[in-house]
């Protein structure tokens, strides 16, 4: 009687033993979702906003209208940009007629001095105006290219102030509201990728071995009660130099709209 209890506590023994191997060999671990792609977007131009197009919580497409900047000193500056323009065509045109007739003349006289019925004064003064006449064509015409220049520039810094994402994401925190001023630099709004989602992970050194060659983990989101693949992206060393730890980063886009930055996951290693 007194074997078979010995024996029974032995196979006890082994069997905890076993049951304590294998529960070792696997590792759990928990870390928050992160998102790595967030943008600020900030104006390069001070000025009111005129018009807001999304609010916090929406998630908007690449392209998307965010919101318009109305600049005034702007819009002035193209009218009288356009206006120096249509000026400047004017005066070219006049020139550019002036030359033509004078160039005729010119030629008339060059004839008659040929032919000495004009004196060489008389020449050289029509050859002077139509010399002036062809320089002055030519200050116009350069005219004409550095307002149509500036124009361009002023078009494409206009864009700036109609800002658009230039990425698909969640906005998650507006800094501004209609018909407050945006001052060049500042933030206007945030925007969080929330398709391409990471966890890092803090692990023993002694554990990376169980993280090495795997391609895909299963995490678990529990507050969703979800199961998401994530890759193994890189195995890092830790931000702290005094702890003998190392950071796992792991990847994955994400398979339902609920999954967020922020919120806590699992992740199990066998």
């Amino acid at each position: 009687m007194k074997t078979t209890f010995l024996s029974h506590l032995l196979k006890v023994f082994i069997l905890s033993i076993i049951s304590t191997n294998l529960y070792s060999e696997s590792l759990e671990l928990s870390s928050f979702i992160v998102s790595d792609n967030q943008k600020t977007i900030s104006s390069k131009y001070n000025g009111y906003i005129e018009k807001i197009y999304i609010n916090e919580g929406d998630y908007i497409k690449k392209g998307k209208l965010l919101l318009k900047i109305d600049s005034k000193e702007m819009s002035t500056s193209k009218s009288q940009t356009k206006l120096s323009i249509e000026q400047a065509k004017l005066n070219f045109n006049i020139l550019k007629n002036d030359l033509n007739k004078a160039t005729i003349d010119f030629d008339r006289y060059k004839r008659l001095f040929e032919k000495q019925m004009i004196s060489k004064s008389d020449y050289e003064n029509f050859e002077l105006k139509k010399n002036n006449l062809d320089r002055n064509l030519q200050i116009a015409k350069k005219s004409i290219k550095q307002s149509e220049d500036k124009l361009q520039e002023i078009n494409k810094n206009l864009k700036y102030l109609n800002i658009r994402a230039s990425s698909d994401g969640l906005i998650i925190k507006k800094n501004i509201n209609e018909g407050e001023l945006a001052t060049a630099g500042t933030p206007l709004l945030t925007i969080s990728d929330v398709d391409n989602l990471n966890l890092y992970l803090d692990v023993a050194e002694n554990d990376l071995a169980k993280f090495r060659g795997k391609e895909e983990l299963d995490i678990y989101i529990e507050s969703l009660n979800i199961n998401q693949k994530a890759k193994v992206v890189a195995i890092l060393p830790s931000v702290d130099s005094g702890i003998n730890s190392f950071r796992v980063k792991l990847s994955f886009k994400r398979t339902d709209n609920r999954v967020l930055p922020g919120m806590y996951a699992k992740v199990r290693v066998e």
